[in-house]
């Protein structure tokens, strides 16, 4: 760094400056779905026999009375779309169907302009007017989007004096898109009313180094830095005024609320909707403020001492994360509020009555949400020190050596918001069954666990030259994962209006719906919510945002691998080297949701027989004492059937009195609606639970890794790479009450990969003159590409309803595949069912067989997987100096060189019900079915559109850089 007549840096000072920003500009195009001029002015008869129905034919809308001869409790038919005035609604006093609910169609199905809601009427005024004359998809749009990117960063190395430095690194990688798809969520909507979400992510990074020389031999280091990282995902109209709409009760005036429902549902008989207007507001009302500080803290001293260069060290790091999710508001309107009270006891043939449209413009609407603001901080503490040692023992023999220890908190949060399940206390909401929520605020519990305190991890490496042209090395280690879960979950309540939405036969208009002119339409939400008999609320069970954390002893043990390896490495020739390693790791304790042996909710065969109930596969009653017995006869299925069905069903009340049983409900109060099998819960208030973070995970891995380096020429050099790898990890249980049933399920990881990598840098031509010298030379060339074992697939799931669902068994002698699937030029995509449904077949009845995703992971076939997917890239670049400080530089890089088309993998194959035939559309193309490739893209749809990666051409970006 030198500035003239100012500061003179020279053999000083020394800086480097870099900044990289990258720009994208996309033109968004949508079809949406608005208001025809028709319904704009509340009339829908052009959909319904009540109406015209002029459309009815047109989108297969029956004018006959549906659901046969069922007549409403005044005797008059039902037609589809029928929008019935929710001010007529009342209770039938006489004949077959007395007692039950009925209101009056709109004449001519059409709601008067005088009856429109205000509040709707507002927002009417906001709605786009369509571009053409359809019912969906009549509002054509475009908006143009993008992303902005910068990278600036600096870095300035003082020495302050030959035995002393300092060192300051400055970054920051900004990026931005206000409008963008599909997870930006544009819709094409005006910004005040459409679904946008944002991204802004900006991180920005500071180090400072100061190292000193202490002697000759000794070293000392000592750093600091700072991490920072925000993540917001605001709208691009952050100013709504609810006063302007006559609305009030909004916990924040800012963003656009969610109206829902107001488009006509897609008959199970109709190719297309009729209609209406699609959602509007910020999808989710979940707009996010969540930043990071993480701040860090190292220093190491290093002795070169004889043969023994000795190293000592500790590091701190301190992690700050604030969350804060925005209140916003969510109305859902649907077909209810303008359809009758009343359920006919026939089918509707797939048709509804009432139409969500028709019920937003008089203002009625199902549920009425604003959803809390929760604002955490949680803070934790990584504390390591460590010690090691690299020894030259001989000439020969390299010795390294060292212990490590970490020692790593829980997350706290900062104000005891957090709540977890508090096993034994007595809850006064649920007639005291054991279990309620506790809170650090407030439990005087210990609610944080101490760190663990045993994270030592030794490690040993070595290094030994058997010859002149061999060497061998091998390792050995064990380290830690850094715990960062939380102590507990957010508890809060969102305002909801207490609307009754459990369709009886006849229920009060101000109970089933609600308009936005009632008082409170929009109620206040409780946070922070700190009452540990929250739940059950009356009539409700389940824990609600806590996934039901304990204050486990082991809740902060950090996972725990074990790796080692070893392998030889040998020159062949002085321009061929070989190696050749086995690398393996276990690992334990890992934390997940749940994990193999982390459940609250298990229900044991004793505990079914208790009322006796016998749903486990293979038991039964045993012949006296009671009890659980092994039984080949028993039929399990009748008793899981009891189970999903309703206390209050006469089925399970007269299987419990025929066993004795009177009294089966846990506590007074407790929901009849709920099922038999959720009396048996260990915390019926509850239902089923998990406990997040459970640390009893476990996984392993072994590979063998062959590498070839092959230098041909001075110019060109080659390599290649081969690995062959499997990993396992320890499966949830199928059967928690029975080890044997946790099985070592199949990572997804290659078994085989095979990698060629080579450059060549073109030389001088003694016989080029030397301007084409200095055009041709100089350029280099690479190439890297990947062959490497299609992803596992999932078995499919039996349809057999099992009480352990179970995948389909593979049938011997059959193969998984109808073609060879690596070979995309032995079949058509398109037409052809590339799995074989012959190959699988159900689980029995009352049997167990390979556990289904549903209550445990996944068991794979190492023999049925997706198809390969070779990756060939190559690039080609150049260096051109002008000075000695001055650099500029050309590159390019080309992806999917050979422009392969690639098949889709892992999921997106179908594999689901093998009896599931394949279907096609109207141009032989397969679209859904067991064994299809989803290869099919919709006309007018992008290359790739869908997230359909196989499409995607091969492409080429041009880099120029200029340094100096």
């Amino acid at each position: 760094m030198y500035i003239p007549k100012i500061y003179n840096g020279h053999n000083k000072t020394f800086w480097f400056f870099n900044y990289e920003q990258y720009l994208e500009t996309t033109l968004y195009t949508f079809s949406d779905t608005v208001p025809t001029l028709n319904y704009q002015q509340g009339n829908f008869g052009q959909i319904s026999p009540n109406g015209n129905c002029s459309l009815c034919s047109q989108y297969g809308i029956p004018t006959t009375a549906l659901g046969g001869n069922q007549l409403d409790p005044l005797g008059r038919q039902l037609f589809a779309n029928v929008i019935y005035d929710p001010l007529t609604r009342a209770q039938a006093t006489s004949g077959a169907l007395a007692g039950q609910g009925y209101a009056t169609p709109f004449v001519n199905n059409q709601v008067p302009m005088n009856r429109f809601d205000p509040v709707s009427a507002k927002l009417l005024a906001l709605f786009p007017q369509p571009t053409n004359g359809n019912l969906t998809q009549n509002y054509n749009a475009s908006i143009p989007g993008g992303r902005y990117s910068a990278i600036p960063s600096i870095k300035i190395d003082h020495n302050i004096s030959s035995r002393d430095k300092l060192s300051f690194y400055y970054s920051e990688n900004n990026t931005q898109s206000q409008i963008s798809q599909t997870l930006g969520n544009a819709d094409g909507l005006p910004l005040e009313i459409g679904g946008y979400r944002g991204t802004f992510i900006p991180t920005y990074t500071e180090r400072l180094n100061y190292d000193r020389t202490l002697t000759p031999t000794l070293l000392l280091h000592v750093g600091g830095g700072m991490l920072w990282t925000q993540f917001l995902d605001h709208a691009p109209f952050l100013s709504f005024n609810p006063s302007a709409f006559g609305l009030s009760g909004f916990l924040h005036d800012r963003q656009f609320p969610s109206f829902t429902g107001m488009n006509a549902p897609l008959n199970a008989s109709l190719t297309s909707a009729y209609g209406g207007m699609q959602n509007i507001g910020t999808a989710g009302q979940g707009q996010s403020l969540d930043y990071e500080q993480k701040p860090s803290f190292n220093a190491n001293l290093t002795w070169v001492r004889g043969s023994h260069t000795y190293k000592a060290g500790a590091e701190v790091v301190i992690e700050n994360i604030f969350t804060q999710s925005f209140s916003g508001v969510t109305a859902a309107t649907g077909v209810g509020p303008t359809s009758q009270p009343f359920t006919p006891a026939n089918s509707l043939n797939g048709f509804s009555q009432g139409f969500g449209y028709a019920s937003f413009l008089l203002g009625d609407y199902t549920s009425s949400t604003q959803t809390a603001q929760p604002d955490n901080k949680y803070k934790s503490y990584h504390w390591a020190l460590f010690a090691q040692d690299s020894w030259k023992v001989t000439r020969k023999l390299t010795l390294d050596y060292g212990v490590r220890y970490d020692l790593a908190t829980v997350n706290h949060e900062q104000y005891g918001r957090l709540g977890q399940l508090n096993e034994t206390q007595a809850n006064t909401s649920a007639g005291g069954e054991p279990g309620t929520l506790q809170f650090a605020s407030n439990c005087n519990c210990k609610f944080y666990q101490n760190a663990y305190p045993y994270g030592i991890g030794p490690r040993v490496g070595v290094a030994y030259q058997i010859d002149p042209k061999t060497v061998f090395r091998a390792g050995w280690g064990i380290t830690y994962n850094y715990v960062s879960n939380n102590a507990g979950g957010v508890v809060a309540t969102n305002g909801i209006y207490p609307v009754a939405a459990t369709n009886p036969a006849y229920v009060p208009t101000a109970e089933q719906f609600v308009n936005s002119s009632v008082p409170n339409f929009i109620q206040t939400p409780i946070w922070p919510n700190t009452n540990p008999f929250l739940y059950p609320t009356a009539g409700t069970t389940g824990i609600g945002s806590v996934t039901g954390e304990v204050p486990d002893a082991n809740q902060n043990r950090p996972g725990r691998i074990n790796q080692f390896s070893a392998g030889f490495q040998r020159e062949i020739t002085k321009s061929f080297v070989v190696e050749a390693t086995y690398v393996a790791n276990r690992a334990a304790w890992i934390q997940q949701t749940g994990g193999p042996l982390g459940f609250f909710s298990q229900i044991s065969p004793a505990r079914y027989a208790s009322i006796g109930m016998f749903p486990y596969p293979g038991t039964g009653p045993c012949a006296t004492g009671g009890g659980v017995c092994a039984s080949s006869t028993y039929n399990n299925n009748n008793d899981r059937v009891l189970l999903a069905d309703p206390v209050s069903s006469s089925a399970v009340i007269q299987a419990m009195a025929a066993r004795g049983i009177s009294n089966f409900i846990p506590y007074s109060g407790f929901p009849t609606s709920n099922t038999l099998q959720s009396t048996l819960y260990p915390f019926p208030q509850y239902g089923n639970i998990n406990p997040s973070g459970s640390p009893t995970g476990d996984s392993k891995y072994d590979s063998l890794q062959i590498k070839a380096t092959k230098r041909v020429t001075h110019n060109f050099q080659g390599g290649g790479a081969f690995t062959w790898g499997q990993g396992f990890t320890r499966a949830t249980r199928q059967d928690f009450f029975n080890p044997a049933s946790a099985v070592w399920q199949l990572q997804q990881i290659p078994p085989r990969v095979l990698t060629f990598n080579a450059t060549y840098l073109v030389p001088k031509a003694s016989f080029l003159p030397k301007f084409a010298n200095a055009i041709v030379k100089d350029w280099q060339v690479g190439w890297f590409s990947t062959y490497q074992s299609g992803p596992f697939l999932a078995p499919p799931l039996s349809p057999t309803a099992n009480f352990l669902p179970s995948e389909d068994v593979p049938v011997a002698g059959q193969s998984f595949y109808n073609v060879n699937i690596n070979n995309i030029h032995s079949y058509n995509p398109l037409t052809t069912q590339v799995l074989n449904p012959n190959a699988w077949a159900p689980c029995p009845t009352n049997s167990v067989c390979g556990a289904a995703t549903t209550t445990a992971a996944t068991v794979y076939y190492k023999n049925f997987r997706g198809p390969r997917t070779p990756s060939e890239n190559a690039n080609i670049g150049r260096n051109f100096r002008f000075k000695e400080r001055m650099n500029f530089q050309v590159r390019g890089e080309f992806v999917n060189i050979f422009n392969r088309t690639l098949m889709p993998t892992g999921t997106s194959i179908a594999t689901s019900n093998p009896q599931n035939a394949p279907t096609k559309n109207n141009l032989g193309v397969y679209t859904s079915g067991f064994g299809v490739m989803p290869v099919y893209v919709l006309p007018n749809t992008a290359e790739g559109g869908s997230g359909l990666a196989y499409l995607q051409p091969r492409t080429g970006t041009l880099i120029m850089r200029f340094s100096f």
